[in-house]
């Protein structure tokens, strides 16, 4: 199955995508910071999806994802962003 690196400052979605995906036979890395995201990717090599909170407390996931999107190795990474924010103009800003 997929191992899937997750990227949220939030505890409570972390614990529940954690069960959801171990449910579904899927392993997944779960890291607070866009930092331990970067770094997590450089030291682990069957990372299959990236799934991204749009708006991390100290970090830009934007930034995180243009660097992904900006190195060969990882351009193919798929990367899915999600948020609990309603405000279109941030949302917009993903696309």
């Amino acid at each position: 199955m997929a191992h899937i690196l997750m990227i949220d400052d939030g505890e409570v979605a972390c614990l529940a995508l954690r069960g959801i995906l171990a449910e579904r036979g899927h392993r997944a890395t779960i890291v607070a910071t866009a930092a331990q995201g970067w770094r997590s990717l450089h030291e682990l090599d069957d990372i299959d999806l990236a799934i991204v909170e749009l708006k991390l407390k100290t970090e830009s996931s934007l930034a995180f994802i243009q660097r992904v999107r900006g190195i060969g190795m990882f351009k193919a990474l798929p990367v899915l962003v999600y948020t609990s924010v309603s405000e279109m103009t941030t949302v917009r800003s993903v696309l």
